[in-house]
Order: C-alpha cells, then structure tokens, then sequence
C-alpha cells in the first residue's frame, strides 16, 4: 500500500470518466482556437502587404509594373510611319502605350526614306543611315522627343556584319528604328504574334530612350540585354 498517493489507473478526486471528458473538451476548445485564427490570417496578409501602386506616368490600369518610371529623360514620343508601314499598326500602338503608361505619344506623317537607305547589295535598309535621315527630317529630337521610326522592309546594322538582320536600332540622342521583317516565324498563326513582338521591340526603344532605363539580364524581362532570335523575343514580358 502507497500512503498518499494514487494508484495506475486511480483518480485524485475526480472519476476517470470526467476527468477523460474535460480532456476531450479541452482539446475540442483548443482546436476550435487554432481554426478560427486560420481563418483570420489571409485577410490580415491582405491587409498588412504592401501593395505595388502604379509609378507616375503610369496608367493604373492594372499593368503591373517592373520599373520605374517615374524618372522620364524625355518629354513625348513620337512614332513616325517609314514607307509602306500600315498607319493603322503605329496608331494601335500609339493607343496601347498611350493607355498603358499615360505616354504623351503621337505618330507622324508617313515618312519615304528608301531610296536614301535602301542597300540593293543586301536588299536591306541600312539603320545607320535610317537614323539619319529620320534624325534630319524630325529634329525635334534635339529638343527632348524620342524619334522613332517604324518599318516592314528588313534592315541591317553596318556596325555589325556578324548579324544578318537586325531587328531594331537606337542612338542615345534619342532616335531609333523598328523593323518587322523578321518577326514572323513558320509556326505563326495570321499576323498577331508577328505585330505582338513589333510592339515589344517598339516597347523597348521606350524604356530605354524615353524612360531612361538599363538593360538588365534577365531573359524574361522586357529589358533583356541579348534579343537575337524571334525566340527571345517571345520570351520577354510585353509590359514595363
């Protein structure tokens, strides 16, 4: 016999039967706690999160934004039509970017550079000599405007005779070119991946002339500082 104390299996005061059901009460209580805090958590993430807020310049249309583009080196774009290119292609980006980033964005007359520019040796328009003539014909460049010109003929970079096409070209001073040629692929079908990737190249020239933004070396971004290939090209966001 054990003097003062309880045996296996005894009770202290309490029949085992209840004090089995204020255990059982006990962790049914505690299990309700724990759920009802579960349910509580994704609204106080919701509510305590930062939320990413459009930059200046932006549209808050819901685009979400990489970079930012708060900063802008110059002051308006404008797109100038080279040639036969559609008006009603540069107009649709003209809308897009107008909308999306708030762009203070136009597009010119259709400008004929051809002949200035046209190489017959490889049936290319030389972007060396594209950006010069454009440059000349729309110098409001020199007054803080990003010139760019829009093109369907191919071209090539003289600068560099390692690459057969290019598929655009930009100076810092703030004129660039866009080609199309090249961005249609066998696989495409109709003539929306081909006018998607034009609008990123065009995208690009923004970003870097009018924004003032770096490349960077990630291959998915926009900004991706190695586009060779339609490839590529399809790899990057269509967004800043």
């Amino acid at each position: 016999m054990t003097v003062g104390g309880s045996q296996p299996g005894g009770s202290d005061g309490f029949p085992l039967p209840l004090r089995l059901a204020t255990v059982l009460l006990g962790i049914g209580l505690l299990a309700l706690l724990i759920a009802a805090v579960a349910r509580l958590q994704p609204s106080t993430r919701s509510a305590t999160a930062p939320t990413a807020s459009p930059a200046p310049g932006a549209s808050g249309t819901g685009i979400a934004l990489n970079h930012d583009l708060s900063r802008p080196i110059r002051h308006a774009v404008v797109l100038v039509p080279l040639d036969d290119f559609p008006t009603d292609r540069a107009t649709a980006i003209r809308d897009r970017l107008a909308a999306d980033y708030r762009l203070p964005i136009s597009v010119a007359e259709s400008l004929s550079i051809h002949e200035e520019t046209f190489d017959p040796a490889s049936n290319q328009l030389v972007a060396e000599s594209v950006i010069d003539q454009l440059g000349a014909l729309h110098p409001e460049w020199q007054a803080g405007v990003l010139v760019i010109g829009l093109t369907t003929t191919d071209m090539r970079i003289s600068g560099r005779p390692d690459w057969r096409f290019a598929f655009s070209y930009r100076v810092s001073d703030g004129v660039a070119v866009v080609s199309s040629a090249n961005m249609s692929v066998f696989l495409d079908f109709g003539e929306d991946a081909r006018w998607n990737r034009f609008g990123k190249m065009v995208l690009r020239q923004v970003a870097f002339l009018y924004y003032g933004l770096r490349p960077v070396t990630d291959p998915s971004d926009l900004l991706y500082n190695s586009i060779l290939s339609t490839d590529d090209v399809d790899r990057i966001a269509d967004h800043l």
